[in-house]
């Protein structure tokens, strides 16, 4: 009975669409699974009519208590993936996309958690890289960020938005140098983008300002989302 034997393919898969297919699953195992265990026991048992009405109901109240289970997983897209967490804990995409809801409820610590354990287990997950850059903008911890989200640009060294984000973040943070690489890379990635024309140009002013010299403190940048 595969709605009770079962319960979640994702503890077989490892995999985010199968684990969030749960439910169509369980409910096809039931639309087939009650009427399959009838036809069994009046096939194999003499005296089938009180035997399989026993059996049934018995599968009944099997089902019903997965099910009751199972709604608390199908509650959310959340609730799933993170039944997906704890099912296949060593699954990086999983951990990723847990780590993206937990940062979208603020709760930042525990997002950080989980992008580092996706990047433990998939170094070169570029998605968990800048993940981790963003909560480790929100608690200020500006220079792991700024290494976090170069890490990602050389993973996916054609990303725009990475090396956007990472000269803005360079840039504010006083190291006008390093902006200006990275800035001119974005241009070329996407030389029509008014953000980065903007960036860039407010990168090579404070350079020249700087008279071509690059700070390496922190100006305390507290930057929302990179």
């Amino acid at each position: 009975y595969l709605a009770i034997l079962s319960p979640t393919l994702g503890i077989l898969t490892d995999h985010v669409a199968e684990t969030a297919a749960d439910r169509y699953c369980h409910l096809a195992s039931v639309l087939l699974g009650v009427p399959a265990l009838a036809g069994a026991f009046a096939s194999f048992v003499p005296q089938p009519g009180a035997v399989a009405a026993g059996g049934v109901l018995a599968a009944a109240a099997a089902e019903a208590a997965a099910s009751r289970n199972l709604v608390r997983v199908w509650a959310s897209p959340a609730a799933t993936i993170a039944r997906a967490v704890e099912s296949s804990p060593r699954f990086y995409r999983t951990r990723y996309i847990h780590g993206m809801d937990l940062l979208n409820a603020r709760r930042v610590q525990e997002a950080e958690v989980h992008f580092r354990t996706s990047l433990s287990l998939c170094p070169k997950f570029t998605n968990s890289h800048f993940g981790l850059t963003q909560a480790l903008v929100n608690q200020r911890k500006v220079a792991e960020a700024i290494e976090s989200m170069r890490a990602g640009t050389e993973n996916d060294p054609d990303n725009f938005f990475g090396f956007l984000n990472l000269g803005m973040m360079l840039h504010q943070t006083s190291r006008h140098a390093e902006a200006v690489q990275s800035l001119d890379r974005a241009m070329e990635l996407n030389p029509s983008d008014t953000d980065v024309r903007g960036a860039l140009a407010a990168a090579r002013k404070a350079l020249a300002l700087s008279g071509g010299r690059s700070g390496g403190g922190s100006s305390g940048y507290g930057g929302g989302s990179p």
